[in-house]
């Protein structure tokens, strides 16, 4: 199995929905069929497949993506692929986090995957998901005009009342409570 090395140094193996699901951001607005995505992440998978390297970093990933879309003339979705992880990156580096006695750390989408995984006893590519769910809902609150000089601030509460709201929306949430 292939590992993929996330930012935060943890492994997961390679996830086709995932890669996928990245492509679809992209190739999507561009007027692109989902299948496509698809078929864009099995050529990531199988050039993936033959290296001798059994981990990746998450980044490598990306650089695969942007020379499969390039290499398939879709030049529109290159754009719209590598716009979104630069905004995506953006958005995350001002975003943070005020803590119930007034510590401020930045954000980090692992503590949210970790508190998902302890509290509602999750595997922890499934925490991962619903963790990058609650951050994309985060992110997408942030004002588009901000710079990357502009620092968000989030209570935690706020991000655990988003977090507990996904996981009823899942159908998790009578497993336990935070």
């Amino acid at each position: 199995m292939i590992l993929i090395e996330k930012r935060d140094g943890s492994r997961e193996g390679f996830d086709h929905l995932k890669v996928s699901a990245s492509f679809w951001r992209a190739l999507g607005p561009a007027g692109q069929p989902y299948e496509r995505a698809r078929y864009l992440a099995d050529a990531v998978a199988f050039v993936l497949s033959t290296r001798p390297a059994e981990c990746v970093t998450s980044a490598a990933v990306f650089e695969m993506g942007v020379k499969v879309l390039a290499h398939a003339g879709l030049h529109r979705s290159v754009e719209l692929y590598a716009g979104y992880r630069s905004r995506r990156n953006d958005r995350r580096k001002r975003l943070c986090i005020r803590h119930e006695r007034g510590l401020i750390t930045q954000w980090d989408k692992s503590w949210l995957a970790e508190l998902t995984r302890q509290a509602w006893s999750v595997r922890p590519t499934t925490a991962r998901i619903i963790a990058g769910a609650v951050e994309h809902d985060l992110l997408a609150m942030d004002d588009p005009h901000a710079t990357i000089f502009t620092r968000r601030e989030l209570p935690r509460k706020q991000i655990i009342d988003q977090l507990t709201a996904r996981i009823a929306e899942l159908g998790l949430a009578d497993t336990v409570t935070v």
